[in-house]
């Protein structure tokens, strides 16, 4: 499952890529929500938000790092965690996504989500592209399914324990009677 979303969500964003430089690359913007939504062609050599701009060799190393992390990682957790297995699957998808543009764009990275509040600048989300999108909600879901298993660890645990209590009072209750 991890392979097939990670295929689709890598798939799916170089499409979007493509059409971005080829339908905004020359400054057309198509507006989704006058005061809130546009697609409008970026490039950006920095990672999230624009960080470490000067460094693109840097955040591919990084980017091919973190690919190692989490395919070790994603490799590592049982059939039965799909909403993990998911999560993980759109953090590799996107992370591929966004390093494909690294290696063969120059360096750069195709953005063209562009959300703000009414044109304010200092209401602009940075602009972003369907990688990016998938990162964010892949670990949402990974976090999500991480934070539900504990819950249920836990209550597994509280469980044994008052269980256990519970043969442990019966137990004295026996040995009273006898």
């Amino acid at each position: 499952m991890i392979w097939w979303v990670a295929a689709i969500v890598c798939c799916l964003d170089q499409l979007a890529k493509l059409w971005a430089v080829r339908t905004l690359g020359s400054g057309h913007v198509i507006p989704i929500s006058e005061n809130f939504l546009h697609l409008r062609y970026r490039t950006n050599t920095g990672g999230v938000a624009g960080l470490m701009q000067d460094h693109p060799q840097l955040l591919a190393l990084l980017s091919v790092i973190a690919l190692v992390i989490i395919i070790w990682w994603a490799r590592s957790l049982p059939a039965e965690e799909k909403m993990a297995r998911l999560g993980f699957g759109a953090v590799l998808g996107g992370a591929v996504g966004n390093l494909l543009d690294r290696l063969f764009r120059g360096g750069s990275v195709v953005d063209f989500i562009d959300a703000h509040w009414y044109n304010h600048e200092w209401l602009r989300w940075p602009t972003f592209n369907l990688a990016d999108s998938a990162i964010c909600i892949g670990i949402g879901l990974i976090v999500f399914a991480h934070l539900r298993a504990y819950g249920r660890t836990v209550q597994r645990e509280s469980h044994a324990a008052v269980s256990s209590e519970s043969d442990e009072a019966a137990e004295i209750s026996q040995e009273t009677i006898d």
